[in-house]
C-alpha cells in the first residue's frame, strides 16, 4: 500500500478532529462547538413559513423583507427565525428551482417536519436548530442541488417519538456536510428511495435508537463522519456506496452493518468499541479495506452470506475484538464467516489482514505469517496474514496515575501512552468521583500535558480518579483508579497480639492493632499472606479462620483520606499436626535382625514448626527423653520379640507415637536340593532345581540361585526354579537359602548337559547293499559327556532287540528282496541318534533270456549282445568267445561284448558266458555258437541247403554231387553249404534207402544261394527212369499228391522254425536256427527266391 494507510489515516483523524475532540459528548457540549449555538445568536419569533413554486417564493420575500433576487450569485435568504408549531410543517418549500438559503432558524415541531424541501432545487439550510417530537427534523423529497451544513438537529427530552434527523428520498446531488444530530428514535440520515449522489459529510451523529446513517439508494458516500452509540452506527443496503474515513464508536450495535447491498468500497474507517464491528449480512462483491477495527465485544468482521459472495476483505487492522487479547486462543476469533466463499486478502498483492492475536514466524521474511489466520465459520481463512501492522494498538492507555495530595489541592500526574509513529495524544479526559466509582467528567486537557491540579476539593473528603486519552485514531482504555484527599501527613499503626515468632495450634487468630490519624482515618487494610487486601473499616481488630498450617505474614495498614498510609506487620506460625515419625523399617511387620547389639533409627520431621525432642521406651519401660536425636543403639537383646516406642513433640505442642516390634534370630536356616542331584544328566539344558528350605527363627526370606560363576538370581521363596538354556558341559548349581534376620546357607549340586546324541557308525550292512545269505550287524558308538548308554535294533517291523556297546549281532537271512535296518544307541544324558540302513537279501541266480547272435552267416564285424535277467556284478561276468579278446559295454542288465578284432569267415565261434549278480548268485554255465559268414569272390558263389525225408526229418551224411565235379555231405542237422564257381549247375542227392534226388540251379558271382528244404523219397519198387516211361499215368498222379503234400508239409515246417529262430533256446547248448540270409523276404519260408522257388518246384515234379 506504499504508506497509504499511514497518511490515510492522518487526514482522517485530522478532518475527525475537526469535528469532534470530545469522548463522552452531551448535546450541550457538541452544539457549544457550532456557529449555530443559541447562546451566541438572537432569533426572532415567526410562524410557519409555506412556499409553493417560484412566484410565491419572490412574493412571500418581498412582503418579508427577505434579502436576495434568488439567482445563484443572489440567493433568497430566510434567516433568525424562531418557528414553534405543531399542526404544520415549520417550513415548506415545494416546487422551487430559485436559489434559497436558509440560516441561523430555531425551529421546534412537534406534529410535523421542522422543514420540508419537496420539488426544490437550489436550497442551503445551514447554521440552524430544529427540533422534531414526532417527524423528521428536516425532509427532502424529489429534490436536488440541496446542501444542509452546519447545522444541530435534537429530539426534545420530554417527547420521546421524534424520527429521523434528515431524511433524502428520491432526491440526487444533495450534501450533508458538518451537521450535528442527535437521539432520535429512529435514523440520524437517511437516504432512500431512486436517491444518488447524496453526499454526507464530517457529520457528529450520536444516540439513534435505530441507523445513525442509513444509505438504502445507490451511487452515495459518507465521508469523515463521527457516529456514536447508535443501535446501527452506519447501514448500507444499497449499491456502489462509498463509506469512507468514517469514525464509528461508543458502543454501536454494529459499527458498520451492510445488507443487501453489492459493490460497496468500505474503506479505511476507524471502528472502535462496538458491539459489533463490520457486519456484511446477504451481500456480494463488496470492497471491505484499510479498515481499523478494535474492541468489538463480539466479532470485529462478520460475514454472513450465500457461499461465494466474494466479498473481499484486507489490509485491515483487527485489535482485541471478541475478547481476543495479543495471543491466539481458538475459542476467541476476531472475525467470522459463515459460509465461506468471501476472499481475505488482496489477490494481486496476495496480502490479507492484521491480525493483533496472530504473529507467528515469518521464515522467508515476505512479511506474512506463515500460518494462516482460521477464521470462525465454514473452512474460512485469512491465508496471508500480515505480520507488522501499519496502525499499531491505539488503546494504550495512560498509566502510573497517582496523586499529591496538599492541604487545598490534590495534584495528578500521569505517563503519556506511546502509540506509536506519527500517531499523538490530542487530550486527555478527567474523570473523578467521590465514592470509588460512577466517575463522572472532570475536565478536559491538552494532550501535550500530563499533570492536572484539582483545587476544587476539601479536607476530610476522599476523591477517586482515573484519566483517559483521545490519540489520532480512538479514545485509549482507562488509566488505574486512584483515591486522594487534602492531607500531608501519614497515619500511625501497631500491632498488639499476636508477636512475632508465635506458634498456633488453632486455625483460628485473632489479629488486634491500633491505628490514628491528624485528620481522620479512612480505613484499614489488612493483608494476610500477600493476598487481596481486606478492607476492615476502622476495625482494630480481625480473626482469621481456617487459616492453613505454616508461616503466615500479616500486614495492617493504616489510610487516611488522602491514601497516605502506614504498615504494621507481624509474623505467626499455625500447626495443627502433630509430627511426623516413623521408624526406618518398612510394612507392618516386625523387624528382624542376626546380632543382639541393634541400633534403631527413625525419620521424624515437622514441616511447620520443626521436632522440639524424642522420648524412647524399651518394652513396657517407661519413657525417657533423648533429645533430637533420631537413632539409639540397644545392648545384649535377648533373641525373641521387642517392642521399643518413640514419641516426637513439635514447637507448637503437638505430638505423635510410633512403635515398631523386633525379632532377634542369630541362627542360619537349613537348606538342602532334592532335584537335580549330584551327577544328573540332561539333554535339554532346562534343568529344574528344586529344593527344601527351613528356618525356625525368623523364617526364610527367599531363595537365590546361580550357576557355575553366575550372578546369583533372587527368586523368592518358592521351592523350585527352572534354568534355560544351560550350555553343554558340567555345572555346578548352587541355591543359597536367607532368613529375615539376613542369615544364609549355600549347598550345591553338579549336573551334566548333553544336548549332542552319540556319535553312531554302521559298517555292516552297507546302504542298499546285496546280500545272498545271513551277515554280522557290525557297528561302533562313542559319548564325549554322558557317555554311551541303551543300544537297540530291529529290522523292518520285528521288535527291537538290546545290544551292548558295539556288540556285534547276527542277521540271519529272511526273504528275498528289500530290507530295514534301524539302530538306536542312547547316551547317558537320554540323547538318542537313530541309523537306518536298507540292505537286499537276493538269492535267485541269474539266468540268460536272450542272446545274440545265433545261426550261419553271422557279418564278421558282429557284436555279441546277452540279455540277463537281473542286474549283474558286471566286474564277474566274463565273455569267452574262441578265446578273442573284446570290451565289455552295460546297458542295465543288458552286456553288449564287442570283439576286439572283425571275426573269421565261414567259422564256428562257441560262446561261454559265466558271473554272478550283486548279491554273489552265480550264473549257470551258459553257451551257444554262431557260424560267420563266407568270403564269397564274383566268380564264386554259396549254394546251401536243408535235407529231409518227406515227413521233414533231417537226414544227415547225404552225398550231394555236383555236375562242376565238387562233392559234400549233410552234417547232422541235414544241412549243407559249399562254394561253387559261377554259372549252371547240377546236383544229384543220394542217401541208402533213398531215391537220388535231381535238379538244376544257377550261381551267382558273390551270392548265397539258399536251396531251402530238398525232401527225399524213400524207395519202394524198381528204378524209375529219368524219362518216366513207366506207369507214367500213376507216376504224374503220385508226384502231383507227393508234391502237394510237401508243400504243406514245407510250410509247416518253416513256420515253426521262424517261431524257434525267434525264441532263444531254454536251455544249455541248444542250437539255434540260422537267421534268415541277408536280402531273402521273411514272408517266404524257404528263404529262396522266386526264380529259386520256380526251379525246385520244377526239378521235384520230375
Amino acid at each position: 500500500m506504499k504508506k497509504r494507510s499511514a497518511v490515510v489515516w492522518l487526514l482522517l483523524l485530522a478532518a475527525i478532529m475537526m469535528v469532534s475532540t470530545v469522548p463522552q459528548s452531551t448535546f450541550e457540549q457538541v452544539a457549544g462547538k457550532h456557529s449555530c449555538s443559541s447562546a451566541d445568536m438572537t432569533r426572532a419569533d415567526h410562524g410557519p413559513i409555506s412556499v409553493n413554486g417560484n412566484a410565491a417564493l419572490l412574493s412571500l420575500a418581498s412582503s418579508e423583507g427577505w434579502q436576495g433576487s434568488g439567482s445563484q450569485g443572489d440567493p433568497v435568504i430566510i434567516s433568525g427565525y424562531r418557528i414553534f408549531t405543531s399542526a404544520t410543517y415549520s417550513v415548506s418549500i415545494r416546487n422551487t428551482d430559485l436559489h434559497l438559503r436558509i440560516s441561523n432558524m430555531n425551529i421546534t415541531n412537534s406534529d410535523q417536519a421542522g422543514i420540508l424541501l419537496q420539488n426544490a432545487r437550489n436550497v442551503e439550510i445551514s447554521s440552524s436548530i430544529i427540533y422534531s417530537h414526532n417527524f423528521d427534523c428536516i425532509r427532502i423529497s424529489s429534490s436536488s442541488y440541496i446542501i444542509v451544513d452546519n447545522s444541530t438537529f435534537d429530539q426534545d427530552d420530554i417527547i420521546l417519538n421524534s424520527y429521523n434527523g434528515i431524511r433524502i428520498v428520491d432526491s440526487s446531488n444533495v450534501s450533508i456536510v458538518d451537521n450535528h444530530l442527535a437521539r432520535m428514535t429512529n435514523d440520524g440520515i437517511s437516504v432512500s428511495g431512486t436517491s444518488a449522489d447524496v453526499t454526507i459529510r464530517r457529520n457528529v451523529v450520536e444516540d439513534m435508537l435505530n441507523n445513525g446513517i442509513s444509505l438504502s439508494s445507490d451511487s452515495c458516500s459518507a465521508f469523515d463522519n463521527e457516529v456514536v452509540e447508535c443501535g446501527y452506527g452506519i447501514r448500507v443496503s444499497g449499491s456502489g456506496n462509498i463509506i469512507k474515513e468514517n469514525w464509528a464508536r461508543g458502543y454501536n450495535g454494529y459499527g458498520i452493518y451492510v445488507t443487501e447491498g453489492s459493490r460497496n468500497r468500505i474503506m479505511d474507517n476507524i471502528v472502535t468499541r462496538n458491539t459489533y464491528g463490520i457486519a456484511v449480512i446477504i451481500s456480494t462483491r463488496n470492497v471491505i479495506t484499510g479498515n481499523y477495527i478494535g474492541k468489538s465485544a463480539s466479532f470485529g468482521m462478520d460475514l454472513y452470506c450465500n457461499s461465494g459472495s466474494s466479498n473481499i476483505i484486507h489490509s485491515n487492522h483487527f485489535y482485541y475484538n471478541n475478547g481476543t487479547d495479543g495471543s491466539f486462543d481458538p475459542e476467541r476469533i476476531q472475525a467470522r464467516d459463515l459460509n465461506g466463499g468471501n476472499i481475505w486478502y488482496d489477490e494481486s498483492a496476495h496480502r490479507g489482514n492484521f491480525w493483533f492475536d496472530w504473529r507467528g514466524n515469518d521464515n522467508n521474511e515476505d512479511g506474512i505469517v506463515d500460518l494462516s489466520y482460521t477464521l470462525m465459520g465454514r473452512d474460512s481463512r485469512d491465508p496471508y496474514p500480515i505480520l507488522n501492522p501499519d496502525i499499531p494498538d491505539v488503546f494504550v492507555p495512560p498509566w502510573g496515575l497517582t496523586a499529591s495530595p496538599d492541604s487545598d489541592r490534590i495534584v495528578l500526574q500521569w505517563y503519556a501512552p506511546w502509540i506509536g509513529p506519527g500517531i499523538s495524544i490530542k487530550s486527555y479526559q478527567l474523570y473523578r468521583s467521590e465514592r470509588g466509582g460512577g466517575e463522572l467528567y472532570l475536565t478536559s486537557i491538552p494532550g501535550s500535558e500530563t499533570t492536572y491540579t484539582d483545587f476544587d476539593v476539601r479536607p476530610g473528603r476522599a476523591y477517586w480518579y482515573y484519566v483517559v486519552a483521545l490519540n489520532d485514531i480512538a479514545y485509549t482504555n482507562r488509566s488505574n483508579r486512584i483515591k486522594s484527599s487534602p492531607d500531608t501527613k501519614r497515619p500511625s499503626v501497631s500491632i498488639d497480639f499476636p508477636k512475632d515468632g508465635t506458634y498456633f495450634n488453632t486455625s483460628s487468630v485473632e489479629i488486634l492493632y491500633t491505628g490514628s490519624d491528624n485528620i481522620a482515618l479512612d480505613r484499614f487494610e489488612i493483608v494476610l499472606d500477600d493476598e487481596f487486601p481486606l478492607d476492615n473499616g476502622l476495625w482494630t481488630n480481625v480473626t482469621f479462620d481456617n487459616l492453613s498450617e505454616g508461616i503466615h505474614h500479616v500486614d495492617v495498614t493504616a489510610f487516611d483520606l488522602a491514601e497516605h498510609q502506614r504498615t504494621a506487620s507481624v509474623t505467626f506460625t499455625v500447626d495443627l499436626s502433630p509430627p511426623f515419625i516413623s521408624f526406618n523399617v518398612s510394612g507392618n511387620e516386625p523387624l528382624i535382625t542376626g546380632k543382639t547389639d541393634l541400633e534403631l533409627s527413625w525419620n521424624a520431621y515437622d514441616p511447620v514448626s520443626g521436632v522440639k525432642d524424642f522420648r524412647i521406651s524399651l518394652d513396657d519401660s517407661s519413657y525417657s527423653s533423648i533429645g533430637i536425636q533420631t537413632s539409639y543403639l540397644f545392648h545384649d537383646l535377648e533373641p525373641g520379640y521387642h517392642d521399643i516406642r518413640v514419641q516426637a513433640y513439635d514447637m507448637a505442642g503437638n505430638h505423635r507415637n510410633d512403635s515398631v516390634r523386633i525379632l532377634v534370630d542369630p541362627d542360619k536356616p537349613h537348606l538342602s536340593i532334592h532335584h537335580p542331584v549330584n551327577g544328573y544328566m540332561n539333554n535339554t539344558g532346562d534343568v529344574l532345581v528344586a529344593w527344601t528350605g527351613t528356618d525356625s527363627g525368623s523364617g526364610v526370606k527367599g531363595y537365590s540361585i546361580r550357576y557355575d560363576l553366575g550372578d546369583w538370581i533372587d527368586i523368592g521363596i518358592v521351592n523350585e526354579y527352572l534354568l534355560r538354556d544351560l550350555d553343554e558341559g558340567v555345572h555346578h548349581i548352587y541355591v543359597k537359602a536367607l532368613d529375615l534376620a539376613g542369615n544364609e546357607v549355600i549347598v550345591s549340586s553338579m549336573i551334566i548337559v548333553d544336548r549332542t546324541p552319540p556319535l553312531v557308525n554302521i559298517q555292516v550292512p552297507e546302504e542298499n547293499g546285496l546280500y545272498s545269505e545271513g551277515f554280522i550287524l557290525e557297528w561302533t558308538a562313542s559319548d564325549l559327556l554322558s557317555g554311551v548308554g541303551e543300544a537297540m535294533f530291529k529290522v523292518d517291523n520285528g521288535s527291537y532287540r538290546i545290544l551292548g556297546e558295539g556288540e556285534p549281532f547276527e542277521l540271519e537271512y529272511t526273504s528275498d528282496g528289500v530290507h530295514r535296518l534301524v539302530l538306536e544307541v542312547r547316551d547317558g544324558a537320554g540323547n538318542s541318534e537313530i541309523l537306518t540302513r536298507q540292505f537286499y537279501f537276493d538269492t535267485k541266480k541269474p539266468r540268460v533270456v536272450s542272446a545274440l547272435p545265433t545261426g550261419r552267416d553271422v557279418p564278421v564285424d558282429t557284436s555279441v549282445i546277452i540279455e540277463f535277467s537281473e542286474q549283474m556284478n558286471t566286474s564277474s561276468v566274463k565273455v569267452d568267445i574262441n578265446d578273442l579278446d573284446g570290451s565289455y559295454e552295460w546297458n542295465g542288465s543288458n552286456l553288449t561284448f564287442v570283439p576286439s578284432s572283425i571275426l573269421e569267415y565261414d567259422t564256428k565261434y562257441s560262446i561261454q558266458v559265466t558271473g554272478s549278480d550283486p548279491a554273489g548268485n552265480r550264473l549257470s554255465p551258459f553257451s551257444w555258437y554262431f557260424i560267420t559268414e563266407v568270403n564269397l569272390t564274383k566268380l564264386s558263389g554259396l549254394v546251401r541247403g536243408f535235407i529231409m525225408d518227406v515227413n521233414g526229418t533231417p537226414i544227415a551224411n547225404a552225398s550231394i554231387r555236383f555236375a562242376s565235379g565238387e562233392r559234400t555231405y549233410s552234417d547232422g542237422d541235414g544241412w549243407f553249404s559249399i562254394i561253387l564257381p559261377e554259372g549252371d549247375n547240377h546236383l544229384i542227392i543220394s542217401f541208402p534207402g533213398y531215391r537220388e534226388t535231381k535238379f538244376d540251379f544257377r550261381v551267382k558271382g558273390g551270392e548265397i544261394l539258399d536251396l531251402g528244404d530238398i525232401p527225399i523219397r524213400p524207395e519202394t519198387g524198381g528204378e524209375t527212369s529219368e524219362s518216366g516211361s513207366n506207369g507214367g499215368y500213376w507216376i504224374v498222379v503220385m508226384t502231383v499228391v507227393i508234391v502237394i503234400l510237401l508243400l504243406l508239409l514245407l510250410i509247416g515246417w518253416q513256420v515253426k522254425r521262424t517261431i524257434d529262430y525267434k525264441r532263444m533256446p531254454p536251455v544249455e547248448d541248444e542250437w539255434f536256427a540260422a537267421p534268415v540270409p541277408s536280402g531273402r523276404s521273411v514272408s517266404d519260408p524257404s528263404g529262396m527266391s522266386t526264380e529259386d522257388r520256380k526251379d525246385l518246384e520244377d526239378k521235384l515234379r520230375m
